[in-house]
C-alpha cells in the first residue's frame, strides 16, 4: 500500500506556476521576470515567488540579474547535447541496475505502467501520457535505489521539458516512445541488465536527435534565429 500523498504547499503552487510559464513562454529567447509582477499576477505574496525563483534558478531555468529581477535561460542545441549525454549515462545505469534486483512485484507494476501509456497513446491522450511516463520514470529510480539519480534526472529533464509539447504532438512519437518503453520494461523484467541499459541509451538517442531536429528546422527557422 502506498502512503497518502501530501496536498502541495503554496510554495510548490507557486513554483508549479512558474514553472509552466516558464515553459510555455520561453524557449530560445531569454525574458526577465519580475517577482513582484509575479506576484501580483498571481495574487501571493513575493516570498513564495522568490523561493520558486530561486529553486528554478538551482534547475538551470533562471538566472537572477541583480537590479533586474530572473533571466529566463534560453535552450540551445548545445544543451540539448549536453543534457542527454548525462541522461543517457544515468539512465543507462539505472536500467541496468533495476533489471539486477527487481522483484517480480515492481515488474508486474513496470509493465502495468507501460499498458497505461500505450491506452494513453492509443487515445492521443498526451497528459496522461506525460503522467504515465513520469510513474515510469519514478519507479525505475526507486527500483534501483539511487534517490540522488532520481533528482538529478528531475534536474536534467526540467531543463529540455521545453520541447516536449512540440515533440509528442509529432505524429507517431507517442507511439514509437511507447513501443521503446515496453522494450526497456520488458528487458528490465527479464533481468538482462545490459540489454537494459542498450535499451535505455538507444530510446534516449532517438530523443535527442528528434528534439534537435524540432529546433533546427521547426523552431529556429519559425523565430527567424540563425546559429
Amino acid at each position: 500500500m502506498h502512503a497518502s500523498v501530501a496536498a502541495p504547499s503554496l510554495a510548490d503552487k507557486v513554483y508549479q506556476q512558474i514553472l509552466t510559464y516558464v515553459y510555455e513562454r520561453s524557449l530560445l529567447s531569454p525574458e526577465i521576470l519580475s517577482d513582484v509582477a509575479l506576484a501580483e499576477t498571481l495574487h501571493v505574496s513575493r516570498t513564495p515567488v522568490r523561493t520558486a525563483l530561486a529553486r528554478l534558478e538551482s534547475e538551470g531555468l533562471v538566472r537572477k540579474v541583480p537590479g533586474r529581477g530572473w533571466r529566463t535561460l534560453p535552450l540551445t542545441a548545445v544543451d540539448v547535447e549536453e543534457i542527454f549525454d548525462l541522461k543517457e549515462m544515468l539512465e543507462a545505469h539505472a536500467a541496468s541496475r533495476a533489471a539486477q534486483i527487481i522483484t517480480p512485484a515492481q515488474s508486474a507494476e513496470l509493465l502495468g505502467i507501460v499498458s497505461d501509456m500505450e491506452q494513453a497513446a492509443a487515445a492521443g491522450d498526451t497528459a496522461r501520457e506525460r503522467e504515465t511516463d513520469l510513474r515510469f520514470h519514478n519507479l525505475l529510480y526507486h527500483i534501483a535505489g539511487n534517490g540522488r539519480l532520481a533528482q538529478m534526472q528531475f534536474r536534467l529533464d526540467s531543463q529540455w521539458y521545453r520541447l516536449r509539447r512540440g515533440h509528442i504532438m509529432q505524429r507517431g512519437v507517442m507511439q514509437q516512445s511507447t513501443q521503446e518503453h515496453r522494450l526497456l520494461a520488458e528487458a528490465i523484467a527479464a533481468g538482462d541488465a545490459a540489454l537494459a541499459g542498450e535499451r535505455a541509451r538507444q530510446h534516449l538517442r532517438r530523443l535527442r536527435n528528434n528534439l534537435l531536429d524540432i529546433m533546427n528546422n521547426i523552431i529556429k527557422p519559425f523565430l527567424s534565429i540563425s546559429d
